[in-house]
């Protein structure tokens, strides 16, 4: 059984552009039963990489009621944006599997589309300066 180095393997999950990560991550994805205590360890990380390849490469493929069990982390890292767009992605999954109400992500969504806004009027500030 592999469940003495399942931690050790999910933590390469954050060396990026690797071969053996991209296998690995097909691992999890494909692991029944899902090691949901794992990934509810780990997908708060602070490597946006680690959260980015559980959130695009593992969770999508996990059935609802897994998923399901993550929703209070899901929903948490939701509300936090990062240059890997992990926000994004968690607001797929839960629109995927009915994890929150549909007006809660429209405010996210909202929200955050006008912090982007606002981050593009000023690196165009930004650029101007440098001209």
């Amino acid at each position: 059984m592999v469940c003495p180095v399942l931690r050790d393997m999910l933590l390469s999950l954050k060396v990026h552009n690797s071969p053996v990560a991209d296998i690995f991550a097909t691992f999890f994805a494909q692991l029944s039963p899902q090691p949901i205590e794992l990934i509810a360890k780990h997908i708060g990380s602070s490597s946006g990489q680690l959260k980015n390849r559980i959130l695009v490469d593992i969770l999508p493929a996990w059935p609802k009621e897994a998923v399901q069990a993550l929703s209070f982390n899901l929903t948490m890292l939701a509300t936090h944006a990062d240059l890997w767009n992990n926000d994004i992605e968690c607001f797929r999954l839960i629109m995927k599997h009915g994890l929150a109400e549909t007006t809660w992500v429209k405010q996210w969504i909202d929200f955050r589309r006008e912090q982007a806004l606002d981050r593009v009027r000023l690196f165009n500030e930004l650029e101007k300066t440098i001209k």
